[in-house]
């Protein structure tokens, strides 16, 4: 070692004791005299970035890690791992999150075992509001370490913000057994019973904090909030004084104990706020400004007192550079913060007050919170790009809601039409992009399959974690192997995304364009008219759910701290805002938003209740005067206000229904205003769409040809009866509990009729001279259908046909979908269920599919995915229309409709959409036609008939497109 290198480190280490001792200036002093002596002595850089960071100078501190990092590269630093995390600290400190993420993550490739830098990114991630990724990486710090008490603290502090109390406390209290001399574990634990509901326990603590360490600002800031609690609590005016005088004896200590931090300046102006010394508030709240500046919620606060003075224009210039600074943090939690807490300000009534725009402040804090809800729903947009994102989005639709809701009475139909259509059905959506964008002329079959291969392990790793995290499991509670299912599902899913992410940009490089097809973008109004031509009408439904405010935990904690820091109680309107659901009606002409009965959809719960009403009848095959009075009233609230407004014209002869909550399962065709007035789907053909977005884009799909392939006549139960009851329902007979040696694939029963219908839909083929493939009995497989799919056969027919049973559990999920030969009996490779994912996974390039088989059309309606089941499922791998039904089917019934609408299509040359319409006439007028075997006519009795002129034999199956 050279003089010079001697010299240096002497200096180097002198500046490293100091800089341990919290002695920065010093540290300064002595790492630039290293420097003097060794130029590019990287570690000393490192210092120097370690000093500037504790002293707050951040920009000064990432110039040195830069500088730093650049010499360590030369001499490849064994340190690299430190200055990476070290300048990600700094970019932390400056909230450049993404930058700070950044180099916390490739710190992490330099040192995987680094419990540190897990934190530090855990505590990013918490920051942007992405708890999941949050929760992960305070885990795989505790993994390494279980000793580590801030990745406990820090984890109890993500569950707190996610309102997991119980897990909160779990994780505070094991921070606190690490150390127990340490008051802020016990604060945080005092919150978290706060906020839980168990008052006396936050007191004891806190009363306990302040006596052991009474200089500890935050015990009396927390106590404070107990004592405003304990206010509301009681009617005793003497005793609500007390209780105030003590809280704001509290918030004037913490703030005599640490006047610079804002938030206690914050507090006690809120308090003030809350027993009207409007004078002191501001006061309190304007020196919170001053200390913590670019801080959204404080110039809201201040505005927010400026109102109840009626000092409005200073309320209004406040209420801005709350939106304004929201609108320049770099995370979306800030914003969809302060945008919801001026949406609760506008639905302050419970609605949109029309008698309220006359009044300019009201016109002017409209139109901030428009704006602010724009950029709101705009940075939503942008978590997208990847699953972790979309999940987060997720937490955020009840923007959308209040999107349309707010837009539409601003009269801005088509703007509300547009968050419409971006709130549904953008995870078909998306996965249709990519099947769009892996077009093989283009994309290279390795890639393709490789694209898909990553898309799928994603697909499978986020399931996983949403399942963990869905479940609320803890760390203390014995469940080691599901949290290390739930670890190594994260760091699949890290490295998933990455090369998903890497392949993408690589095919974008050679394809242009590619990229922008993989992210869709919703349809613009235009598009959308186009897309309706002069004959069809789409009825787009928005049904605001109450109960999407519940999953961001930040909104209730605004509200709650709102009822804490003020005298009186919030109103229910506030808490649940009374959002108005609507229809869209959208035509050649434009689109048109017409509300809804929000006292029939909520305050009452009728419309759910009616379908419910209106299944239960149908399934019993009754139809007297409450099933006509369902019919009635459902007409009248969700299609009649369509028909007062003259929206639907003579001309029209289509309606595509896009529906939301509970009107998938809602046989709109049967709909009348009354018993004498003909039915919705008399009139007018009736097809359902996820949304106009999928449907436009496969408009002008059409087929090569008319080629069917076709998988049915199925044999389930080996010991077939030939005497067996054909009006058997295509529905899987469940086994009986109590017999423990019954075996559910031996009484899955046969249907009869699929066979005779699969026979009558290869004659009508093969007379037309139409190309058919018809796979039988054991052949009809699970194994059949992937294998197709694989060897791209399954991609040259225009219409795939089903028949025979389907499987709808909701306790069941993964095995939703089509029965195959499999499941009739034990040793196949495959199990015989069709699932969801299997479908979206097959390759098809059908303009049909027709599924033949019972509850096909059932499913979940999920927020930001639309309504998940086989037709969605169907459409993701190809497909651009499906038929499914709506509930069991009657066997013999539905090959005779089955038949005729292949007769109609494949004879007439009649669109499906045009065959569904003529054939549901057909048993609405009790002319429908069964064919049996060989094709021989069957005449059916006049009672029968009747029978089935009854909406259980025809109306459940429906048409997507």
């Amino acid at each position: 070692m050279s003089p010079n290198d001697l010299q240096a480190r002497m200096f180097f280490i002198k500046g490293t004791e100091f800089g341990s001792k919290g002695q920065y200036s010093k540290a300064l002093y002595y790492s630039y005299k290293a420097l003097e002596f060794k130029p590019d002595f990287a570690v000393a850089y490192g210092n120097i970035g370690n000093a500037y960071s504790y002293l707050g100078d951040q920009d000064r501190a990432i110039e040195a890690f830069n500088k730093a990092i650049s010499l360590s590269k030369q001499h490849k630093g064994p340190e690299d791992f430190m200055l990476y995390g070290n300048r990600g600290l700094s970019y932390y400190y400056k909230r450049e999150i993404s930058k700070a993420i950044s180099d916390f993550e490739y710190a992490l490739t330099l040192n995987p075992k680094d419990d540190y830098v897990y934190v530090s990114l855990g505590n990013a991630y918490t920051y942007m509001g992405d708890y999941n990724r949050a929760i992960e990486n305070y885990l795989k710090a505790i993994s390494l370490n279980d000793k580590y008490t801030e990745a406990y603290n820090s984890l109890g502090s993500v569950y707190f913000h996610m309102d997991n109390y119980k897990n909160a406390i779990t994780a505070f209290k094991a921070a606190l057994n690490l150390n127990k001399n340490y008051p802020m574990y016990k604060c945080n634990l005092a919150n978290a019973f706060a906020y839980s509901g168990d008052r006396d326990s936050a007191l004891n603590l806190f009363n306990e904090i302040i006596d052991e360490a009474s200089s500890y600002y935050l015990a009396y800031s927390g106590r404070s909030k107990i004592y405003f609690d304990m206010a509301k609590g009681t009617e005793d005016e003497e005793l609500i004084r007390n209780y105030h005088r003590n809280a704001l004896a509290d918030l004037t200590r913490a703030i005599e104990l640490n006047p610079l931090d804002f938030k206690v300046w914050r507090d006690r102006g809120l308090a003030y706020k809350a027993i009207g010394e409007y004078a002191k508030a501001l006061k309190d709240i304007s020196r919170s400004i001053k200390r913590g500046p670019g801080i959204s919620r404080n110039h809201f606060e201040r505005g927010d007192t400026y109102e109840r003075i009626h000092d409005y224009e200073k309320a209004l210039a406040d209420y801005q550079d709350s939106i304004q600074t929201a609108k320049e943090s770099n995370t979306t939690v800030v914003l969809v913060n302060r945008t919801w807490s001026f949406v609760l300000k506008i639905y302050q009534q419970g609605k949109l007050d029309k008698e309220n725009f006359s009044d300019p402040f009201y016109c002017k804090l409209y139109e901030l919170t428009k704006d602010a809800l724009g950029c709101g729903i705009s940075k939503t947009e942008q978590l997208r790009k990847d699953s972790r994102g979309k999940q987060i989005m997720l937490n955020y639709l009840y923007l959308y809601y209040v999107g349309v809701d707010m837009e539409t009475s601003a009269g801005n139909s088509e703007k509300a039409f547009g968050y419409s259509e971006s709130l549904r059905g953008r995870n078909i959506l998306e996965q249709i992009g990519v099947a769009i964008a892996l077009d093989p002329c283009k994309v290279t079959e390795d890639e393709r399959k490789e694209v898909l291969r990553l898309t799928n392990e994603r697909d499978f790793s986020q399931n996983v974690i949403n399942e963990y995290l869905g479940r609320n499991y803890s760390f203390v509670e014995n469940n080691r192997d599901k949290e290390n299912r739930f670890l190594y599902a994260c760091e699949n899913l890290n490295k998933i995304e990455k090369e998903l992410k890497e392949l993408h940009e690589e095919i974008d490089s050679r394809i242009p364009g590619y990229l922008e097809k993989i992210n869709p973008r919703p349809i613009d109004i235009a598009e959308a008219k186009k897309f309706c031509g002069n004959d069809t009408v789409v009825l787009e439904y928005v049904l605001w759910d109450q109960s999407a405010l519940k999953d961001y935990a930040a909104t209730w904690k605004w509200v709650r701290e709102q009822s804490e820091s003020h005298s009186y109680e919030i109103p229910e309107s506030i808490i649940h805002p009374c959002i108005n659901s609507y229809c869209f009606v959208l035509s050649n002409d434009g689109v048109t938003a017409i509300p809804l009965n929000f006292k029939y959809i909520y305050e009452d719960d009728r419309l759910e209740q009616e379908i419910k009403g209106i299944l239960d009848l149908i399934a019993k095959e009754d139809k007297g005067t409450r099933f006509e009075e369902y019919c009635g009233n459902l007409y009248a609230e969700l299609i009649k206000p369509v028909f007062d407004r003259k929206l639907i014209g003579g001309n029209v002869k289509n309606i595509i229904v896009v529906p939301d909550g509970s009107l998938p399962f809602l046989p709109f065709d049967i709909l009348q205003e009354d018993a004498q007035s003909p039915q919705l789907g008399k009139q007018y053909k009736i097809s359902f769409s996820p949304s106009v977005t999928i449907s436009a884009k496969r408009k002008d799909w059409k087929p090569e040809d008319e080629s069917i392939i076709a998988f049915g006549d199925i044999e389930y139960n080996n010991t077939h009866d030939e005497n067996a009851d054909r009006r058997t329902t295509r529905l899987i007979a469940k086994p009986d509990p109590n017999d423990p040696n019954t075996n559910p694939e031996e009484i899955i029963p046969n249907l009869p009729w699929t066979k005779i219908e699969i026979d009558n839909l290869e004659r009508i083929a093969l007379r037309e001279g139409k190309r058919i493939n018809i796979y039988r009995g054991s052949e009809a497989s699970e194994t059949m259908v992937k294998e197709l799919s694989r060897n791209g056969e399954l991609e040259k027919y225009s219409i795939v046909h089903f028949s025979g049973h389907g499987h709808y559990d909701k306790e069941n999920v993964d095995k939703w979908g089509i029965v195959l030969s499999e499941a009739s009996g034990p040793g196949a490779k495959e199990d015989g269920y069709l699932s969801i994912e299997d479908i979206a996974q097959v390759r098809l390039k059908a303009e049909m599919v027709e599924l033949s088989i019972c509850n096909a059309g059932l499913g979940e309606y999920i927020r930001g995915s639309g309504f998940v089941g086989l037709p969605i499922s169907f459409m993701t791998a190809g497909a651009k229309s499906v038929g499914v039904s709506l509930w069991a089917l009657d066997d013999k019934a539905t090959s005779a409709f089955i038949v005729s609408l292949y007769t109609k299509v494949l004879q007439k040359h009649k669109t499906f959409r045009d065959a569904y319409y003529e054939v549901k006439n057909e048993f609405r007028e009790g002319t429908i036609e069964v064919y049996g075997d060989e094709g021989k006519k069957i005449e059916i009795e006049d009672e029968e008939k009747e029978k089935w002129k009854h909406p259980m034999y025809w109306a459940g199956l429906i048409l997507y497109e």
